[in-house]
């Protein structure tokens, strides 16, 4: 066995969130599960935190059932999106390991990261709490890319200290740190008895195991749990399913669903339904305490096929027009300082016109106002006035909600139209400045490209999350893409620059040198 092994640097990182297909769930895949999940610092015990199993891109592309996610793979546009986040990520991984004083460094990772998409994978994440983040990499490569590997990892991590590559027959090990020895020995083992690190996944594309109990840098405002993915195909869509884990029983309410289906109408393109979602959530105190609060209640959401500005949301209030008055004076001192951080808008309310509105956003003014189903108060938020001439909704609506006392939540979209719609909304609610990181605008024009042609995406995207016990959760997500429209939309705006923040917060000391292996 030979071990390269390259000297000089820590790899302490921290997390940054990711706002989170073959092309487009290869990257969500290599951002979560190849370099999103060294992201996060380990704050448990000296143990793994973090495991996947990858079948590798071109399993999923082999997919000749997947029409849908084959005509966004052959746009040019595709390929264009892809060339920009490979220089990206290459570019925020050489500053991320200080490779910065290597001026080769983001051209000596981009070619690698084609393989890091495309083979089949096997990592372990971890370490000791308050240290440099551990990691164990397999990776499938012939022998032509390990040596490629190899001669590219020595020239650009030269200066890493306890980075180390073996090779071991048709399989590439990479890792960083001492204390995963055991682990790297265990994966040579396998290889040597069966010819691969992990048993090969049989129904799977993707496996993996996350458990933020052990995760330092977990997202404050979720309940941290262990959490299991697979990622499949079924009947032409991408199929994922997932089970969350809490330590402990979560003090989540069931109540009978309470449609407001006189103010849905159609031609509906999108709905939702949750309920009780403040349960797995900690919510900051302030906000927390806002009577009638729409995560703590049912709420629902719903969009017409119309027009990009037809979407509304509404949740059941006992005394709506006094409930609504309420809630405009405490929400304004609660929220305003979130938006205008966010995006300069803020809360007024108007009451003459009854009404709580969000201000100083261009085109549209979402309002809150109270509305009845029936005899049934609610509170509704619109971004454009209803009309009465819509059709009812379908009575199928709410067959997919009536008798389910464990659904926690349900969404049901048809992708490419929603897409235009949260890709216009997104531009308008964002009323974000010019990306400092995209000077030229090249990588915005490119983003705009893809987004306006993948949006001819067909078919349904339908989620359940369902409370199979106390204390865990049931994901199941049928997709053309694996993503809904909004996610597509804000992972588009990840991936070509916005999320690039750096990956490790502080400067690595100054080693003295070492002698080199």
């Amino acid at each position: 066995m030979s071990i390269i092994k390259l000297k000089d640097r820590s790899f302490g990182v921290i997390v940054r969130p990711m706002r989170s297909t073959a092309f487009f769930v290869n990257y969500l895949c290599l951002a979560v599960g190849i370099f999103g999940l060294p992201a996060l610092s380990s704050g448990g015990s000296d143990s793994v935190a973090a495991h996947y199993c990858f079948a590798g891109g071109r399993e999923l592309a082999a997919g000749s059932n997947l029409v849908a996610l084959n005509k966004v793979l052959s746009l040019s546009s595709t390929a264009a999106f892809q060339k920009l986040i490979s220089e990206k990520v290459a570019r925020w991984l050489a500053d991320g390991l200080h490779l910065g004083t290597n001026s080769s460094a983001t051209s000596l990772i981009e070619p690698l990261l084609d393989d890091v998409l495309k083979t089949e994978s096997v990592g372990d994440f971890g370490g000791s709490p308050g240290n440099a983040l551990e990691f164990v990499l397999a990776f499938r490569l012939d022998a032509r890319r390990q040596e490629i590997w190899q001669n590219h990892l020595r020239r650009a991590c030269g200066g890493l200290r306890s980075f180390w590559i073996v090779p071991a027959h048709d399989w590439l090990l990479v890792g960083c740190g001492d204390q995963f020895s055991s682990l790297r020995d265990k994966y040579l083992q396998q290889i040597k008895a069966q010819g691969r690190p992990a048993p090969k996944l049989s129904n799977n594309w993707l496996e993996a195991e996350i458990d933020g109990t052990q995760l330092a840098a977990w997202p404050h405002y979720i309940k941290p749990f262990r959490l299991n993915v697979n990622l499949s195909t079924k009947a032409g869509n991408l199929q994922i399913e997932a089970r969350a884990v809490y330590p402990k029983a979560m003090p989540w309410r069931s109540d009978s669903w309470r449609l407001p289906k006189e103010l849905i109408r159609s031609p509906l393109i999108s709905f939702t339904a949750a309920q009780d979602v403040a349960a797995f959530l900690n919510l900051d105190p302030v906000v927390s305490r806002i009577e009638n609060n729409p995560l703590t209640n049912q709420f629902f959401i719903w969009a017409l096929g119309q027009m990009p500005l037809q979407t509304y949301m509404a949740w059941p209030v006992a005394g709506a027009t006094n409930a609504l008055e309420r809630f405009s004076s405490e929400a304004p001192a609660a929220l305003n300082p979130v938006l205008e951080a966010l995006d300069g808008t803020e809360l007024l309310w108007l009451p003459n016109y009854k009404r709580l509105v969000m201000s100083k956003l261009r085109v549209v003014t979402p309002a809150l106002q109270a509305a009845w189903d029936k005899a049934s108060p609610f509170l509704m938020v619109e971004l454009f006035p209803r009309s009465p001439m819509n059709e009812p909704a379908p009575e199928k609506l709410r067959e997919q909600l009536d008798g389910r006392t464990n659904l926690v939540y349900y969404d049901w979209e048809l992708t490419g139209l929603r897409l235009q719609q949260w890709h216009l909304l997104g531009r308008m609610l964002l009323n974000r400045a010019p990306n400092p990181a995209d000077p030229t605008g090249n990588g915005a024009v490119i983003e705009e490209k893809w987004l306006t042609e993948i949006s001819s995406l067909s078919g349904n995207t339908v989620t359940e999350i369902t409370r199979v016990s106390p204390n865990e959760l049931s994901l199941v997500r049928n997709s053309p893409a694996g993503l809904t429209g909004i996610e597509l939309f804000l992972f588009s705006e990840w991936a070509s620059g916005v999320g690039f923040g750096p990956i490790n917060g502080q400067q690595p000391a100054v080693m003295e040198n070492q002698t080199k292996p």
